[in-house]
């Protein structure tokens, strides 16, 4: 809740400063994207609301999720990355932070379940249908930029058709992949639990 409060009025504070004391107009210092971009601050401090009342999975999950992504959010542009990686773009950067993030998500989510009593699936507990889609859009997006950053940029006119292909269709096809087989392993342990949890016919 304290990390929620943080993030909306630091968002927010400037614009209220300007607005109340410097007298410029709301519509100069608010906008829809300022206000999308404090949402997750106010998200934040119902779903720790919502924890102190009742210490569920689901709220556990909720707010180690929005935990973790408010300092990967903070560390895509502040942070140098090491083994001489600071030259790759900010769609790449922001995907290696994401896998960096779940990997922390993942482990305390499951500590701070079995602190409470909670028992954790064997699998698919911790990456859904939301965080694979996640994924395979910043797959989508690195490749994007990584493919116009290192392909040759000066293509005779019939390679330009190959070229272009390359650039937009294959970082599209990988990011598909993905998300289909990823699916398939979240599907198949779904099946299993599901199996599994069926009582046995008399």
């Amino acid at each position: 809740m304290l990390a929620g409060c943080w993030w909306f009025f630091g968002v927010l504070t400037q614009p209220l400063v300007e607005f109340l004391i410097a007298g410029e107009k709301w519509i100069d210092c608010f906008n829809i994207m300022l206000i999308l971009f404090a949402a997750p601050g106010g998200i934040a401090v119902c779903f720790g609301f919502c924890l102190t009342k009742e210490k569920t999975k689901k709220n556990i999950k909720a707010n180690v999720g929005l935990l973790v992504s408010f300092v990967a959010l903070i560390l895509v542009g502040s942070v140098k990355l090491p083994w001489g990686l600071n030259h790759i773009s900010s769609s790449s950067r922001l995907l290696l932070i994401t896998i960096v993030a779940i990997l922390i998500y993942i482990p305390v989510s499951r500590f701070l379940m079995l602190r409470e009593g909670l028992i954790p699936k064997p699998k698919g507990e911790f990456v859904g249908k939301g965080i694979i889609l996640i994924i395979a859009v910043q797959i989508w997006l690195a490749g994007t930029e990584i493919a116009r950053a290192y392909l040759p940029k000066d293509f005779a006119a019939r390679e330009w058709i190959i070229g272009d292909s390359i650039k937009v269709i294959a970082p599209i096809l990988i990011a598909l992949i993905f998300y289909k087989v990823a699916m398939k392993f979240i599907q198949e342990d779904k099946t299993e639990q599901t199996t599994r949890e069926k009582p046995a016919a008399n």
